[in-house]
C-alpha cells in the first residue's frame, strides 16, 4: 500500500473542528467545537462599598475573548447570543446579618431566582472577619446584552479583599452554546 505525502504542506486546509483561534491577549489555541469561544473574568482587588440594589464593582480585568468584556466597572458587555455559565463569589464583612446576590440582564433580574444565591450570617458572639456568597448558573443571553451582579440584601454592604492580600469579588463568565 502506497503511502501519500503532500507536496506542499502549507496549502493543507485546516478542518473546521480544529480553527486556530487566539484571544484578547493574542494566545492561541484550537476551538474542537467549530464555534468561537467566548469568555470573560473579572475581579475586584481591593475592599468596597455597595449600595443596597447596587453593581459589585470588578476593577481588573483578566483573559477575554469572543465579545466579552468590562464595559464599565460594574457593567459587563456580552456581544454574542448564546447559553452562557455565569459564576460569582464574593467576600463580605458583616454586617449586614443577610446577604443576597442577584444577576441583572440588560436591567432585569434574572427570573426565579436562578442566579439569586443568600448568606445568613447570625451574630453568636464569635469573631468573624468575613464571610462568602457564590453562586452559578447557566442563563441565555441575547445578543448585545449587559450583565451586572448587583447587592440585592436591603441594605448596604462592605466587599472585603482581606488587607489586599486576595480578592473581594469575582465574576466568570463563559459561553457554553
Amino acid at each position: 500500500m502506497k503511502s501519500r505525502k503532500s507536496k506542499n504542506k502549507s496549502s493543507r486546509s485546516i478542518p473546521w473542528f480544529n480553527k486556530e483561534v487566539k484571544n484578547n491577549n493574542n494566545q492561541q489555541f484550537l476551538s474542537t467545537s467549530g464555534q468561537t469561544p467566548s469568555y470573560g473574568n473579572f475581579w475586584q482587588s481591593g475592599n468596597a462599598g455597595v449600595a443596597s440594589n447596587g453593581p459589585i464593582p470588578f476593577n481588573q480585568t483578566g483573559p477575554t475573548a469572543g465579545g466579552i468584556s468590562l464595559l464599565t466597572p460594574d457593567t459587563i458587555n456580552i456581544t454574542e447570543a448564546g447559553d452562557y455559565e455565569v459564576s460569582y463569589i464574593v467576600t463580605i464583612i458583616p454586617p449586614p446579618n443577610l446577604t443576597k446576590l442577584s444577576v441583572f440582564l440588560n436591567n432585569v433580574e434574572v427570573p426565579n431566582f436562578q442566579t439569586t444565591f443568600t448568606t445568613l450570617f447570625e451574630d453568636t458572639g464569635i469573631l468573624l472577619e468575613a464571610y462568602q456568597v457564590s453562586g452559578t448558573a447557566i442563563i441565555s443571553i441575547p445578543a448585545n446584552s449587559t450583565l451586572e451582579l448587583r447587592n440585592t440584601s436591603g441594605s448596604p454592604l462592605a466587599i472585603f479583599s482581606s488587607n489586599l492580600q486576595s480578592n473581594a469579588a469575582a465574576l466568570i463568565v463563559i459561553k457554553v452554546s
